[in-house]
């Protein structure tokens, strides 16, 4: 699971039998667009310096992506005029569409950038360096695709928490917690 939020970016690599890793680093998207501005290059190289470092080899088979960043990229790559959980919700995002549109971002301005149909103006300051994470983060573990979910840590958090008290029952054994 790849979660870019504003400070950090979680990592966490897991399956029917738990979770195997997981991590959490200074790459969000505002934290880069703060110490790079518009930098593209030096924010790629921050990026892949960071995941080197920090991330041992792994080999996931499958990746899927949460929180702002990913669901604005989904939007965009649809078409959308405006993010709509039900269209975005499990929408597959090639790394060649991250690719592309990570170099369309990073070579617009955010006036820009603001004006693409789909585009929240207040997510436009910050998503070019989230895509920059994203594809990074995609091209390190050599996968092809993510999966869009909706669904965030929060909403896993709030349904361990539901589990816990006895409101909701365990989902099946396997099933992503995201989703």
């Amino acid at each position: 699971m790849i979660d870019v939020g504003g400070g950090s970016t979680e990592l966490i690599l897991g399956g029917p039998e738990g979770f195997g890793f997981h991590v959490s680093l200074d790459l969000g998207c505002v934290r880069l667009t703060e110490r790079f501005g518009t930098s593209f290059p030096a924010t790629a190289a921050h990026v892949r310096k960071v995941l080197a470092e920090r991330v041992p080899e792994l080999d996931p088979q499958a990746a899927i992506g949460v929180a702002g960043t990913i669901t604005t990229l989904a939007t965009l790559d649809l078409g959308l005029a405006e993010e709509d959980p039900k269209v975005v919700h499990g929408h597959l995002l090639g790394a060649e569409t991250v690719a592309a549109w990570t170099d369309r971002l990073t070579g617009m301005t955010v006036e820009e950038i603001r004006a693409l149909r789909g585009m929240h103006p207040d997510r436009a300051p910050v998503i070019a360096a989230g895509a920059v994470v994203v594809s990074e983060t995609l091209a390190h573990f050599g996968l092809d695709r993510l999966e869009v979910s909706e669904h965030d840590i929060m909403h896993g958090a709030a349904l361990a928490a539901a589990e816990l008290s006895g409101e909701v029952e365990s989902p099946p054994r396997g099933a992503h917690p995201c989703c």
